[in-house]
C-alpha cells in the first residue's frame, strides 16, 4: 500500500504485531526505489476510531513527541502517513521478548534487566 505523500515508498504489511485499546500495530516492509526495503512497524488506529479527529490528534501529537526523543530504550518514529487503511505512524521494528510476557513469566523482574528498562541517566 502507498502513502498519500508524494514519495515512492510503499508499505507491505507482514502481519499483526500486538493490538491496544485503540489501534495495531502491523509489521511491514517499507519499499523504496531501486530495491530499498527495511522491516518497519505501523501503528494504525483501528477502523472504527480512524475518523475520530480527538484520536487522529492524539497519534499525530504522539507520533512528534516520540520522533524528537532519542534513547536506547525508546523505539525511533520515522513519520506520520496516510495510508488506505488510516493514519500510521511509522517506527522502527524490533525483534524481541514483549514485556508484559516476560513480567507474566517471572514473578519478579531482576534488577540488572529492570535498570535497563527505567535507566534514564543518560536522558538531557
Amino acid at each position: 500500500m502507498r502513502s498519500d505523500e508524494n514519495t515512492p515508498y510503499a508499505y507491505e504489511i507482514e502481519g499483526v504485531l500486538g493490538r491496544g485499546s485503540f489501534g495495531l500495530i502491523y509489521g511491514a516492509r517499507l519499499k523504496g526505489p531501486h530495491g530499498f526495503t527495511r522491516p518497519v512497524a505501523l501503528k494504525v488506529l483501528k477502523p472504527a476510531y480512524a475518523a475520530a479527529d480527538e484520536l487522529v490528534e492524539q497519534l499525530r501529537a504522539e507520533a512528534l513527541a516520540l520522533a524528537s526523543l532519542r534513547h536506547p530504550a525508546f523505539i525511533q518514529v520515522d513519520r506520520l502517513v496516510r495510508l488506505d487503511i488510516g493514519w500510521a505512524v511509522v517506527m522502527e521494528q524490533v525483534r524481541g521478548l514483549d514485556l508484559a510476557a516476560v513480567l507474566t513469566a517471572v514473578a519478579r523482574m531482576p534488577l540488572g534487566p529492570a535498570l535497563d528498562v527505567v535507566d534514564v541517566e543518560d536522558a538531557d
